[in-house]
């Protein structure tokens, strides 16, 4: 019997699907096999491992307090509805309900009755509503929770007083409202002799119309805060005349445990350079040094910020009482510089007044500065006597630095941020020269 060869090629067909078919079932097989060898594999790994650390992890029993809820005074009870909120059920004690179950026909019991149920009724929980009841926030509010508790102050700063003064003119007297202070250094870190190692202090202050330092007011001390808030106002009697003649300086003092007190800083404010007839809002820093100044005379200089331009004029208006005891009369120059994180840009010079205490300068110069880095620039204003060619250094006379946030404070911070919120408007000002 003979095989033809189409008979040849349909069993040659037929075997190969068979193997096929055969690869294909032990492919899946062994797939399967791999993957639950592989399973239990890992299950025991982490069982021995699980005994292995439960053997050397040692076993720590936890005490748990049992706590029940006590009924409030008016016998108030929960009920939790299915939303998961709560709502209040108030039940009458058990003296009222047998009195509204016995109740007469008295008028005067059934008022008294409609009375204290309509109280009842009208009272409701004040508050955030919780799954656990109402919370009140001001009740874990502190004064030391302010917004401007977080504002930026430059480095090295000790303390920044918020104040205000008003002068009576009928009763003449000086109305001076102390509201906080801010950012004061603890003991800890103006190295105090106090026992104590936390950084907060005890302050109060003081406040006094120089040159008189022997009558002065108090305020109350404030307990272990280095943010107080004061809100007190002192009031001095003085005619106006006098008054601005005076200087108000407020010193800020510290109290330790043993009830000694430490001098933290000052604040100086010449009355004479305001207009106390009308209420005035203040802020200054405070500073160590308790003289108002070293008779190195001022300077008036007016700044006028450009946006659009990128640029600051600077206004030399006139100096004041400009000399010192070896040079009574100098003959006197101004040397502006320009920086910007402690590197100069640029330096300009105003011309040589000679022969006076009250130069009148009435230069102006420009720096251009990018708007977008005012915080970090600042102007040093320094005045010098003008020697003659063969003598090297020309004699400083007196300086001071006007400038953003990052670079200054007090007055002189004040003076730039009123240029910045007043653009293409000229802001003048009186600033004191120092050594």
């Amino acid at each position: 019997m003979t095989i033809s060869s189409g008979e040849l090629y349909a069993i040659a067909g037929v075997l190969l699907f068979l193997i096929i078919i055969i690869v294909i079932s032990y492919c899946i097989w062994y797939k399967k096999w791999r993957v639950q060898h592989s399973e239990y594999k890992y299950k025991n790994f982490n069982e021995k491992e699980h005994q292995y650390v439960a053997q050397r992890t040692p076993k720590i029993k936890v005490n748990t307090v049992e706590f029940t809820v006590p009924e409030s005074a008016n016998n108030r009870q929960f009920t939790w509805t299915e939303d998961g909120s709560n709502e209040f059920e108030y039940y009458l004690d058990e003296n009222l309900r047998q009195k509204s179950l016995n109740i007469s026909d008295n008028p005067s019991d059934k008022d008294s009755l409609k009375n204290s149920q309509r109280t009842r009724d009208s009272v409701k929980p004040s508050g955030v509503k919780t799954m656990v009841g109402h919370l009140k926030p001001e009740l874990y509010n502190s004064d030391e929770q302010d917004n401007d508790l977080y504002e930026e102050l430059p480095s090295g700063n000790i303390g920044r007083v918020w104040f205000s003064l008003e002068y009576d003119a009928q009763s003449e007297k000086l109305i001076v409202t102390v509201d906080r202070i801010r950012n004061l250094p603890g003991r800890e870190k103006r190295s105090s002799l106090s026992l104590s190692t936390n950084s907060t202090c005890d302050p109060f202050i003081r406040l006094y119309l120089l040159p008189d330092e022997k009558r002065y007011l108090q305020s109350k001390m404030k307990r272990k805060t280095i943010n107080p808030v004061f809100t007190e106002t002192f009031m001095f009697t003085m005619s106006y005349n006098l008054l601005i003649e005076r200087i108000l300086r407020i010193t800020v003092f510290d109290v330790d445990r043993f009830m000694r007190q430490t001098i933290i800083g000052h604040v100086i404010e010449p009355l004479g350079d305001l207009d106390i007839t009308m209420a005035t809002e203040l802020w200054r820093d405070v500073e160590k040094s308790s003289q108002p100044s070293n008779n190195c005379g001022r300077l008036q200089v007016g700044l006028t910020h450009f946006p659009a331009l990128n640029r600051v004029a600077v206004n030399l208006i006139r100096g004041q009482n400009i000399g010192s005891e070896d040079i009574p009369k100098p003959d006197c120059y101004v040397k502006i510089t320009y920086s910007m994180l402690n590197k100069v840009h640029k330096v300009k010079k105003s011309s040589v007044h000679k022969c006076t205490n009250d130069p009148f300068f009435n230069q102006t110069v420009e720096f251009k500065i990018d708007r977008t880095g005012m915080d970090i620039v600042c102007l040093s204003f320094e005045v010098f006597h003008n020697t003659p060619a063969m003598v090297k250094n020309d004699k400083p006379l007196g300086s001071f630095i006007v400038g953003g946030s990052l670079c200054t404070r007090g007055k002189e911070l004040e003076h730039w941020e009123n240029m910045t919120q007043k653009p293409q408007t000229v802001v003048k000002e009186w600033h004191d020269l120092r050594l």
